[in-house]
């Protein structure tokens, strides 16, 4: 296998690329390449070949060290089938070794694997010790009905959403930004942890346009929960959301999240 830098034509119908791949993903996009610009990552992409055959794509962002060295990151990539994993990373670190990269950091959304972590050891490759994105996360099929998917959940969550909608907390869609933040800071002061800035949500807008939506939900005219989900083809991520600790005996976040 080989990783030969994309052409012009698949650069710029990258997301339709990715696409192609049947494992797309929100941080191989064009979108999340133009977000990462503004803190001085650059985005490189990466077409894997057997043959004449394309078997898979990745995106690379690298950022500038001193002395002109600099780090390399495939944030959920390679976007290969997971038994190509171990070839594609190796193929990809061969591309990158032209140039002063000192660390390549990849991790493919592939499931955990005795198999796959002896061949990728086999091949060089090492276990991180850092961990950029969550190792776990919840994919929910909304495909199903509505019904299926409530009884798929506890019963005490079940019993939560229906005393929301009982309890009249409205959920809505909402283009205003700083109504989104201001909900979003309160968790932050309340819980103590850091967020980013309304500029930061603005430029999230800028590069993934009607991909991106805002919910809230309210209670008495009062915003109590935000969620921020973005759409890319047949799946959506929740990036951002709270609930401000008001009006818990209506379990106002319960409802916000099965809305979104």
């Amino acid at each position: 296998m080989r990783a030969r830098p994309a052409t012009t034509d698949e650069t710029q119908g990258w997301d339709r690329l990715m696409h192609e791949t049947a494992r797309p993903h929100l941080l191989q996009s064009t979108g999340w390449a133009e977000v990462k610009a503004a803190t001085g990552w650059r985005a490189e992409r990466y077409v894997f070949e057997e043959g004449d055959a394309r078997v898979g794509c990745v995106q690379v962002l690298r950022k500038r060290l001193v002395g002109g060295l600099d780090v390399a990151y495939a944030p959920r990539g390679p976007l290969v089938d997971d038994g190509n994993l171990p070839d594609a990373i190796v193929a990809l670190r061969k591309a990158l070794s032209r140039g002063l990269t000192v660390s390549l950091l990849c991790d493919p959304e592939a499931a955990e694997s005795d198999a796959l972590a002896k061949a990728l050891e086999a091949h060089g490759v090492r276990r991180s010790p850092v961990y950029v994105q969550p190792r776990r996360t919840l994919l929910m099929d909304l495909a199903q009905d509505a019904e299926a998917m409530l009884g798929a959940m506890r019963k005490k969550t079940r019993q939560y959403i229906h005393k929301a909608e009982r309890e009249g907390v409205v959920t809505e869609k909402t283009t205003d930004l700083a109504r989104f933040h201001r909900v979003l800071r309160t968790v932050a002061e309340r819980d103590q942890f850091g967020i980013h800035s309304l500029e930061y949500f603005a430029s999230l807008v800028e590069a993934f346009g009607d991909a991106l939506h805002l919910r809230m939900a309210r209670v008495d005219g009062e915003d109590v929960g935000a969620l921020l989900v973005i759409r890319i083809g047949d799946r959506a991520w929740e990036l951002f959301g709270g609930w401000s600790g008001a009006h818990s005996e209506k379990r106002p976040f319960y409802l916000l999240k099965w809305h979104s």
